[in-house]
């Protein structure tokens, strides 16, 4: 990614011959094959409902809607059902070839234009004179401002002549202003460029797409991709050798499917002169997914993720493409276009580009024994029909949670003692108040408490030493005494034993000075409410049975149910809390529970 002007300009000015998205050709063939027939059907569908309705332009009633409330849903509901139309009413334009389509297309585009922002206002600065890093706020660059410029872009190359010129010449000019011209004016650098997230993938690919597609010269885009490598490679520096993406698996989806779009079509504007997939770190983020994969479409959920599987059928073939090791999920488990519901173009449209049939799956369903992310400290194994999986590092992730120590167990692809997930995304969520909230903050986690002190947020509070051992009975060590500011805390030691039958004993060992209030909390997903008995709570969820065996010097019990506010990544009305405990003399102690299928 390291590259001078000069040599990035030679490699563009000798590569003046190419084509951009060459798969575009095989969508209308891929549309048609029966695999996508209940997709093309619902397509169809939502094309004619979008003619049946006038394209939405907000109001300044409709920006204030976040202003007021602090909840960007009502807007961004809107927002997204004009993304959902306009990609239906374009694709159907595109496998039909019936141009009756296209004054509706043009119509939507139109209505995107004359809209003042292509975001939502869930920036507090969003009516102040200027946003972050001081950018007028009229040219900030976010998320979706900068895909919309690469959605015009893009169906501008793939309808051509088909459109009128006056709306491709305004979608060129509305694109070019707002995005490209934005970003290379240097007075100014926009804060994402610089950032390891999600954001830098999304972004730097969606300009640079944008300036792809309708840049001529050679010298001005030159100046663009230069500072996008740059972003890029920060995006990357996110990720450890390992390939984990800290920020959960939904924002490995979001980010690098978008960074691997960045790469395709640079690939293809320099004819094969750059290609980022060549590399054994972007190799070993592909197979994250198939690495947290916990049963059936069950993901592992830790931070701000969502807990079913859903994938983009073209993005993991792509990736199948380059990496033969890349285990393709079964089709059942493929995301339709209904799940999608921020309607984002970029992958909507390569899920029938880059569609490939000899990569289906429909039985074979391949779920890894077990894996160990050394650098990010998380380790995940299956046995005898259940899933274990645990998280060390440290709680300065964005988008993570105070989870240090937290588990999760699964039985027979179900989720037993499960993660909530992530929280509603308002103001509270990524304010002062972030870890208030049960979604994000160790009460909300299967870890202990000390003396009620939860544990604190920020890159300090870690595991200081996490230690594995494979074999028939797998055991995780991990110290967890810094995730908390405890002063009668010594050392929380926490071990789990995961034994050849699926069985999981868990050991802390608590060392603590003066008599300290000791608390353990276990999350669960249930179909029944939980039974407690001496010594045992017995969890029933559908046809499986699972009991907690639990130290008996833990008296007080109670049960939590989960608020249905709580749960937006699922539609799981059984989870609850169980929360146990007890009292501990001076000194160290140690208290074991078991878990198991019974």
């Amino acid at each position: 990614m390291d590259y001078t002007f000069v040599e990035l300009k030679e490699i563009l000015r000798r590569n003046d011959e190419y084509m951009l998205f060459h798969e575009k050709s095989l969508i209308k063939e891929h549309a048609l094959d029966p695999f996508f027939a209940q997709r093309l059907n619902d397509l169809s569908n939502i094309a004619e409902e979008a003619k049946a309705k006038r394209p939405w332009i907000p109001t300044l009633s409709d920006y204030r809607v976040f202003q007021d409330t602090g909840m960007a849903e009502e807007y961004f509901e809107w927002y997204a059902e004009r993304r959902k139309f306009l990609n239906a009413l374009v694709f159907m334009a595109i496998v039909t070839e019936d141009d009756s389509y296209l004054p509706y297309v043009e119509d939507y585009i139109w209505a995107i234009i004359q809209t003042y922002k292509w975001t939502t206002p869930r920036d507090p600065e969003f009516y102040e004179e200027r946003g972050r890093d001081g950018v007028p706020h009229e040219e900030c660059l976010d998320l979706l401002s900068t895909e919309t410029g690469f959605t015009f872009a893009e169906i501008d190359a793939l309808l051509g002549d088909r459109l009128s010129q006056f709306i491709r010449r305004h979608m060129k000019q509305a694109s070019l202003k707002r995005i490209v011209y934005s970003f290379s004016n240097k007075t100014y650098y926009h804060w994402w460029e610089t950032c390891n997230i999600n954001w830098a993938a999304v972004c730097g690919c969606s300009v640079a797409g944008t300036a792809m597609y309708y840049l001529e010269d050679s010298d001005e885009l030159a100046e663009i991709l230069l500072r996008i490598l740059q972003t890029m490679k920060c995006f990357l520096d996110g990720y450890q050798d390992d390939g984990v993406c800290v920020e959960g698996i939904s924002y490995w989806k979001y980010g690098f499917s978008y960074f691997v779009f960045f790469c395709e079509l640079l690939r293809e504007r320099t004819n094969g002169e750059i290609d980022l997939m060549q590399d054994e770190k972007v190799h070993q983020i592909a197979l994250f997914l198939q690495r947290c994969r916990l049963g059936e479409n069950e993901i592992l959920n830790f931070g701000d993720s969502e807990q079913r599987l859903s994938y983009q059928i073209g993005f993991i073939h792509m990736l199948k493409t380059y990496f033969s090791d890349v285990e393709v999920p079964p089709s059942r488990y493929v995301e339709n276009y209904h799940q999608e519901r921020r309607h984002r173009w970029a992958g909507f449209i390569r899920d029938f580009a880059w569609f490939k049939k000899e990569f289906v799956q429909d039985d074979k369903d391949v779920l890894i024994d077990n894996h160990y992310f050394e650098k990010s400290q998380i380790y995940i194994a299956h046995k005898n029909g259940t899933c274990f999986a645990v998280l060390g590092g440290h709680n300065g992730y964005i988008h993570g949670h105070n989870d240090l120590g937290h588990f999760v167990y699964y039985v027979g692809g179900k989720g037993i003692f499960i993660d909530i997930g992530q929280g509603a995304y308002t103001r509270e969520y990524f304010g002062a108040q972030r870890y208030t909230i049960i979604n994000t903050g160790s009460a909300g986690h299967s870890v202990p408490l000390v003396n009620d002190e939860v544990q604190q947020e920020g890159t300090e509070y870690c595991v200081t030493e996490m230690h594995t051992v494979h074999g028939a009975c797998d055991v995780v060590g991990m110290d967890i005494t810094k995730a908390y500011e405890c002063p009668g805390l010594e050392r929380l030691y926490r071990i789990f034993e995961y034994q050849a039958d699926g069985t999981l004993c868990i050991c802390d060992r608590i060392c603590t000075k003066g008599t300290s209030s000791i608390t353990e909390s276990f999350v669960v997903s249930v179909t029944e409410e939980p039974i407690l008995e001496d010594g045992k709570v017995i969890l029933k969820k559908d046809d499986i049975t699972v009991c907690l065996l639990y130290d008996k010097r833990f008296r007080s019990l109670s049960i939590e149910k989960i608020s249905s506010e709580n749960i937006t990544a699922c539609d799981d009305q059984g989870m609850r809390i169980i929360r146990m405990n007890t009292q501990m003399e001076s000194g160290c102690g140690e208290y074991r529970f078991t878990i198991f299928k019974c």
